[in-house]
């Protein structure tokens, strides 16, 4: 097969990336090795950026119809005590609503919207390394239905998710080691779910969590995750199944029907560590790192990196020129998007990280209103040096 552009990966990044190349012209071939709908363990939820880019794609109507809207985020301490932040119209949003959507519906609601577009799919294809013609790549080799099959294309587009290997093939990363995992469940027949997200901070998962995602009636994404960072992903797998255990044997969560397998995943949040560009190849969403260090959330930037990868792709391609001079604006512009962002994110989760911290937050958040409002700052509003800030002042503050 022959392609102008060949999009590897159907979930939000790739679906995204492939709906806009189709909408300026392009040829595009989107691929993954799944036969779809398929089910994706995630916690579903949408921040309120991705609504503006849902609307952008036409698929306002498809959110609001088949997403569970939420207006805010709860933050719960061990000690039973939490506060709640309301989400309000901003640059980034244009409602202030975030959604919950299970991924099956989200990811084929949007790879059909991409063919919808002119993107053509193919299900069942495998990628395993790059296919090379005068000693530059054009396009790659994978299994289909058990047989070798080529796929000829100047451009790749490698949205992957947490399986790294096709990045490994053709030399473009050997980190495999996820900086995070988690796990999650679906809950039914729930009462009292209200029309906020629930992040609950666990001391054995510090500083990760566990949450409660409302998906609609009576039903809830149930999850955990945790920063693998010094321990072994056995051990994070353990500690993640204690709090889930407690989770679903108290509170709001007892007497909640399990609904399908516990699913798990790993979480890469390494950006800028992978490259991002290359002569005729562009990564995009968590293939490339782009994981929020801090909430584990990566839907958000797959399709926002997807987006900005179409745009420069179809820039090289009206100049038929895939070398990595015209490519590595992208790598600039993410940069310029994120670099800050990760850093003082992973700035934060060190802190946190620290022997006896979470004794220490605890302590101080019952009497100081500082450290409240600095976890908020970090967790929910996405601020994680204004958080920081607040957190080591109010801490180490005399009292």
């Amino acid at each position: 097969m022959r392609c102008d552009v060949l999009v590897v990966g159907a979930g939000p990044g790739g679906s995204t990336a492939a709906y806009w190349l189709s909408r300026f012209g392009a040829d595009v071939l989107l691929v993954d090795g799944a036969q779809f709908p398929r089910d994706k363990p995630c916690g579903d939820g949408l921040g309120p950026g991705v609504e503006g880019l849902l609307n952008a794609m036409g698929l306002g109507e498809f959110i609001r119809s088949h997403g569970r809207e939420y207006r805010g985020a709860c933050l719960h301490y061990p000690n039973g005590e939490g506060t709640s932040v309301t989400f309000y119209q901003d640059e980034h949003s244009q409602s202030g609503l975030g959604w919950v959507i299970p991924r099956y519906l989200l990811d084929d609601g949007l790879r059909l919207n991409a063919e919808e577009s002119g993107a053509r799919f193919l299900p069942g294809f495998v990628a395993q390394g790059p296919r090379y013609q005068n000693g530059r790549l054009n396009g790659l080799v994978g299994q289909l239905g058990g047989k070798q099959f080529e796929i000829e294309s100047p451009l790749v587009i490698v949205a992957t998710g947490a399986n790294r290997k096709l990045l490994r093939s053709m030399g473009m990363t050997d980190a495999d080691r996820p900086q995070g995992l988690g796990l999650r469940l679906y809950l039914s027949e729930l009462s009292g779910l209200d029309n906020h997200i629930h992040f609950y901070i666990e001391p054995e998962l510090f500083p990760g969590y566990s949450w409660v995602f409302p998906v609609g009636e009576g039903r809830a994404n149930v999850g955990c995750v945790f920063l693998v960072e010094g321990i072994s992903p056995s051990e994070g797998s353990r500690r993640i199944k204690t709090v889930l255990r407690r989770q679903l044997r108290g509170g709001d969560l007892s007497g909640g029907v399990v609904q399908g397998k516990l699913r798990g995943y790993p979480l890469y949040t390494d950006y800028p560590n992978v490259p991002v560009c290359a002569a005729g190849t562009l990564v995009i969403g968590e293939a490339a790192g782009l994981v929020d260090p801090i909430t584990g959330e990566g839907i958000y930037t797959a399709m926002r990196s997807g987006w900005l990868a179409a745009r420069v792709a179809g820039y090289a391609l009206e100049a038929g020129d895939f070398s990595v001079e015209p490519l590595q604006v992208y790598g600039e512009i993410l940069d310029g998007w994120y670099c800050e962002y990760y850093e003082a994110a992973r700035s934060f989760m060190s802190w946190l990280a620290h022997p006896g911290r979470l004794e220490a937050l605890i302590r101080h958040s019952k009497s100081d209103i500082q450290v409240r409002r600095g976890l908020e700052e970090a967790l929910i509003k996405k601020r994680p040096a204004e958080g920081l800030k607040i957190l080591q002042e109010a801490i180490t503050s005399p009292g």
